[in-house]
Parts: C-alpha cells; structure tokens; sequence
C-alpha cells in the first residue's frame, strides 16, 4: 500500500510541474494572486523578495541569500516544491525496495522504524546534496 501511495504522489507531483503554466492561468482566472505568484515561473523573484523579506526581520544579508536561494527554495515557487516531493518520494521508494531486497525480516519486523529513519535519512541527504551542489556551481561559475 505505500509503494501505490508513494507512486500517487510522485505522478501528482510530476504532472503539477508539467502543468504549471496552466495551475497558473487558473489561479488567474479565480482572482488568486497570491497563488498565482507562487506558480508564477519567474521563481527567481520570489527567492529575491524572500531574501529582502528574511533581511526587513533581521536576518544578516550573506545568511539570507544563503537560505532563500539554496535551503528554502522549495517554498519559492510550486515546480520547486513538487520537484523536492517528488524526489523525495522517489528516494524514500527506492530506500524501502532496497531494504525488501537485502532483508526481507527487516522490512516486516521493523517495518515502522525502519522507515521512519530511511525516510529522514533520505530528505537529509537530499538537502545536503543539494546544498553542496549549489555552492560548488556557485563557485565554478565565478571562474
């Protein structure tokens, strides 16, 4: 039953990023321009009005570059944030097949557990990865 829900999930998530031009257009339609914004592909002014938002409450300019444009542009646009659920889920689907193959008594007996962990595990691996990857293309371009 999770691998059906977690496969839900990652074709939801995959057609609101093939379709988002269209969500966008509907939120227009609708009056709703605060999730019109959100949908809007031009996610680099958000992640910009992000960081100036971060600065007005005091966080220091170099930190709030730092989170808006690397730790949480998940929250900037809806591609960004379907992308990141949609990895997620893929990862954490993978992780519970990896663990089925290696051990079978594993997955029925700490099934709860087992889980849990190699789902967290996984999202912060995905964010560190992420994280690392940004800084490095970050400095190779300045090259």
């Amino acid at each position: 039953m999770i691998y059906l829900i977690l496969l839900l999930i990652i074709v939801f998530c995959s057609a609101v990023m093939d379709a988002e031009k269209g969500i966008y257009n509907f939120f227009v339609r609708k009056g709703w321009k605060h999730l019109a914004f959100w949908c809007d592909s031009d996610s680099w002014e958000n992640k910009y009005q992000m960081k100036e938002w971060m600065m007005k409450i005091g966080v220091p300019e170099g930190l709030a570059k730092y989170l808006s444009m690397d730790v949480f542009v998940i929250f900037t646009d809806m591609w960004h944030c379907a992308k990141a659920i949609m990895m997620v889920c893929t990862q954490y689907f993978v992780a519970i097949l990896a663990i089925g193959i290696v051990n079978n008594g594993l997955v029925y007996v700490n099934f709860p557990i087992t889980n849990i962990n190699v789902g967290w595990l996984t999202f912060i691996l995905f964010l560190l990865s992420g994280m690392t990857f940004n800084w490095f293309y970050y400095k190779m371009r300045k090259l």
